[in-house]
């Protein structure tokens, strides 16, 4: 029902809705995070970022979003997807959303990078970030 008053509203006007499928409770798959930085380069500004309860995805995307278009350090833009730990959090077992900003920055200490390089984010979601699925995690 929700969705479907955003369509209307966006009708009306000359806003964009793009939807981006995202669970809390799982990493991003390999399509979900491309999806979602493609949809941050290209969407028209200013954006509205948002999901059911505003915490979990609209936090992890909010803070890629900071990340890649907003001038954000990767660690200021960790922080914007940061929850704090309950059962609302890792709910399917060991991993969330948010994870994507843990799993980065192990990548670049492991291979020398530095995590404020938004190309090489968006090379690493790409060609080395490998979730098939949440059924993999």
């Amino acid at each position: 029902p929700v969705a479907e008053e955003e369509e209307k509203i966006v009708a009306e006007t000359d806003a964009e809705l793009i939807h981006v499928e995202l669970s809390a409770y799982y990493r991003m798959t390999t399509d979900q995070i491309n999806v979602l930085i493609e949809a941050i380069e290209t969407a028209k500004l200013p954006m509205l970022l948002h999901c059911n309860h505003g915490v979990d995805r609209s936090g992890t995307a909010g803070g890629i979003t900071k990340y890649l278009i907003g001038g954000a350090t990767f660690d200021e833009a960790a922080k914007e997807a940061w929850v704090l730990p309950g059962p609302w959090k890792y709910k399917s077992g060991w991993h969330h959303i948010s994870d994507v900003f843990k799993d980065f920055k192990a990548y670049c200490k492991e291979n020398n990078l530095d995590p404020d390089d938004r190309e090489e984010f968006k090379k690493w979601a790409r060609d080395v970030y490998d979730i098939p699925d949440h059924a993999s995690q």
